[in-house]
């Protein structure tokens, strides 16, 4: 457990790096949100497993594990689409839409690699 809360604390570390480089405008912004995102990526599965390992004396399903790398494959897809900037569509009438609540590509591959 001490592990994963230094895990955790480097993320939050990274993150807030990413806040302040990315206001300040300075270079090096989307490196910290891609070490903050893989960091939360590994963190909150592993915190998620863990609290289930807890609740349920040591037994853990397969259901419970795929759970687990779903959730870190949407945290990255998310950061990756995040961090290319792809944050709006353009419908034909030439207006721009917020593009967040899509469904990122990568859990698309996920979702046919099943």
């Amino acid at each position: 457990m001490k592990k994963l809360n230094t895990l955790g604390y480097f993320a939050t570390f990274f993150t807030a790096s990413y806040a302040v480089f990315k206001f300040v405008q300075i270079p090096g912004a989307a490196w910290f949100m891609l070490f903050a995102g893989i960091m939360l990526a590994i963190y909150f599965p592993l915190l998620f497993l863990n609290r289930l390992r807890k609740r349920m004396d040591g037994k853990l399903n397969l259901v419970y594990k795929f759970g687990g790398i779903l959730l870190a494959m949407f945290i990255l897809s998310a950061v990756f689409k995040f961090n290319l900037w792809g944050f709006y569509i353009y419908p034909p009438d030439g207006t721009e839409v917020p593009n967040i609540l899509s469904t990122p590509d990568i859990t698309k591959y996920c979702i046919l690699l099943i």
